[in-house]
């Protein structure tokens, strides 16, 4: 498997100046320890930087309480899937069993069905969906687990895109699903066919891991003058719910910003008017704001955390930014990034929470990995994994 250009549809390997030597079962050991003031693991350092002190009055600066801390940070699945977005399914309601048996390279692991024992466990203590960008061949690449950490591939989330949208699973990108009365509603870009460009559509299922079904005419939300849209996330205040995303400008050399508006109350339609988040504030984001998700803040206010950089170099990370409120504005916490590449993780990039079944908070991000080149001996090429961390404080 090699990393998926989500931007132009190809499959490129990525070589570092020297072969990295690797561990255990093909993948590097490693519990790296996070927060947002310092990191510190007896393996590598997440690198953060100092945090802008908050502030309020006529400077307009916006006052903001501390910066979440996460805990061990832990890889969980080696199968290569970009922006990561995980359900917890509680109990009562059955997972997939037509899940295939699947063996994918030399550097993959098998995926055997659950059987009926599983299946039954499952359904008593609940479950976990992983959704994501693919480097399969699947629009929605669709994953199950009872623990986090164990996951098994299960059929495409997503088979069949919308009318509107160009038959093409590689463009199908950064899926985000919600649970809303008896149905799971997935948001997702792909492309436009008469457009060209990207664009966010929904799709809705009975069940956590679908199928889901988008049998719209249009999209949801597209921005054509802008580049498109791109990497939908839902917050919700209250009993309100917005989406979350950002105009795809840095694809057609045009401005990038993240963007809210609210959702209808059945989650199929936007309703007021959309509002500017954040825009491209930092060197260190080379020009690009992506992958947003927003987290309520305690004292009040939201966090958003946002990726930028060039997703597939070794520069690509994870910034934080302070929303004073859901509609903004946002200020960026730092000058540097909240989480970046260090001796033993390359480019932590696409980060959203979720919760547990305990209901306690945690992120998942994605990774890459030096792993063994099956093609050229002595060589190594960077493959995503997944990532959980446990939030300690927000």
């Amino acid at each position: 498997m090699v990393a998926l250009d989500r931007r132009g549809g190809r499959t490129a390997p990525v070589r570092p100046s020297q072969t990295v030597k690797m561990g255990g079962m093909g993948l590097p050991l490693r519990t790296t320890a996070v927060t947002a003031t310092l990191a510190v693991s007896a393996i590598a350092l997440l690198t953060v930087g100092p945090l802008r002190a908050g502030a309020s009055g006529s400077d307009g600066s916006i006052s903001r309480p501390a910066a979440p801390q996460l805990g061990p940070a832990q890889d969980v699945d080696p199968n290569d899937v970009g922006d990561p977005f995980i359900i917890a399914v509680p109990p009562g309601l059955a997972p997939p069993t037509d899940v295939p048996f699947q063996v994918r390279g030399p550097d993959a692991y098998v995926s055997a069905p659950w059987g009926p024992a599983q299946v039954s466990q499952a359904e008593k203590h609940g479950w976990y969906v992983l959704f994501g960008t693919p480097d399969w061949q699947s629009n929605v690449p669709t994953a199950i687990s009872t623990d986090l950490v164990h996951w098994t591939e299960a059929p495409d989330s997503l088979p069949d895109l919308p009318a509107w949208a160009t038959p093409n699973y590689s463009m199908t990108w950064a899926p985000a699903a919600q649970h809303l009365g008896s149905n799971w509603i997935m948001y997702y870009s792909t492309e436009d066919a008469a457009l060209g460009t990207e664009c966010i559509g929904r799709a809705t299922s009975t069940s956590p891991a679908g199928p889901y079904r988008d049998a719209s005419t249009l999209p949801l939300e597209c921005q054509p003058a802008q580049g498109g849209s791109i990497d939908p996330s839902v917050v919700t205040s209250g009993t309100s719910r917005y989406l979350v995303w950002k105009n795809d400008g840095n694809s057609d050399h045009r401005p990038d910003t993240i963007w809210t508006q609210q959702l209808r109350s059945d989650g199929l339609g936007l309703v007021g008017s959309d509002h500017q988040m954040l825009g491209v504030t930092e060197p260190w984001e080379k020009g690009i704001v992506e992958a947003p998700a927003m987290l309520a803040a305690p004292s009040g206010g939201y966090w958003l955390f946002f990726s930028g950089g060039n997703w597939s170099s070794n520069q690509y990370a994870t910034g934080l930014a302070y929303c004073r409120a859901i509609t903004g504005p946002c200020a960026v916490t730092t000058d540097h990034p909240y989480l970046a590449t260090t001796e033993s993780m390359v480019s932590p990039g696409g980060l959203d929470t979720f919760s547990d079944l305990q209901g306690r908070l945690w992120v998942a991000f994605t990774a890459l990995v030096a792993m063994p080149s099956p093609w050229h001996p002595g060589h190594v090429y960077y493959n995503r994994v997944l990532d959980v961390a446990r939030v300690l404080a927000r």
